[in-house]
């Protein structure tokens, strides 16, 4: 997630891989409004919760580069603030997917997704990526 002051909106970006960790899908979005840091990064989870519901793939390991976020819904921090109602949605789509988990892995070393988080300024909205394999091209 990244927050573009100038224009009052923020970035996300979502990679999903396969087990062997090869690239199949991204995603960038760009959503209009201020955000604390924390509420951004929620939000962008929310979103990639959705993406992923919405390709209907199960048993999915949700790396996310925000400590707060990964601990808040791993141990279900309660509260009436903006942060914690989505991740009460988050917890609650959450609950569709089978065999899955949610972890924390370090900014630095997910830097596809905030590569994508900062490029989705370019486009209108959001924008898918796909792989395809080099013997399709």
């Amino acid at each position: 997630m990244v927050i573009f002051q100038e224009s009052n909106s923020f970035g996300t970006g979502f990679c999903f891989r396969d087990s062997n960790g090869s690239f199949l899908k991204a995603q960038t979005i760009t959503a209009t409004g201020s955000a604390s840091p924390k509420e951004a990064e929620a939000r962008a989870f929310s979103n990639g919760i959705s993406w992923i519901r919405l390709i209907n793939i199960q048993n999915v390991i949700f790396d996310v580069d925000s400590k707060q976020v990964a601990d808040s819904f791993n141990h279900f921090s309660k509260g009436n603030s903006d942060f914690n109602l989505i991740m009460s949605k988050c917890r609650y789509d959450f609950s569709f997917f089978l065999n899955s988990r949610v972890g924390f892995i370090q900014r630095q070393i997910n830097r596809v997704t905030h590569n994508l988080a900062k490029a989705s300024r370019f486009y209108a909205s959001s924008h898918n990526f796909d792989y395809i394999p080099n013997e399709m091209i």
